[in-house]
């Protein structure tokens, strides 16, 4: 599960992951894995300053892909895509509580 933490109005939110990708993650953040950051965040910057990525990169880059694979949506971005996992799992009869 990828749980996210400060969302709007302080509400919480989990979604399943695929076991690959969970394992993929959890892999990024055994302690034996070299790093050079005691941050438990993930995602970082490619480009210096070695930053965590912000709601905005993520937003940018989903509006990127979005026009790229020629999906035309009023407003592409990252909320695009939180719909579509809402409505993917609302298809699959996932709990919604």
């Amino acid at each position: 599960m990828l749980h996210v933490r400060g969302r709007k109005a302080g509400h919480a939110g989990a979604y399943p992951l695929a076991p690959e990708v969970g394992g993929g993650c959890a892999r990024l953040s055994s302690p034996r894995v070299v790093r050079t950051t005691t941050d438990r965040r993930v995602f970082f910057r490619i480009s210096r300053p070695r930053a965590p990525i912000t709601h905005t990169v993520v937003s940018c880059r989903a509006k990127f892909y979005l026009r790229k694979a020629g999906i035309e949506v009023s407003r592409p971005g990252s909320h695009t895509l939180r719909h579509s996992c809402a409505q993917r799992l609302v298809d699959a009869e996932f709990s919604l509580k």
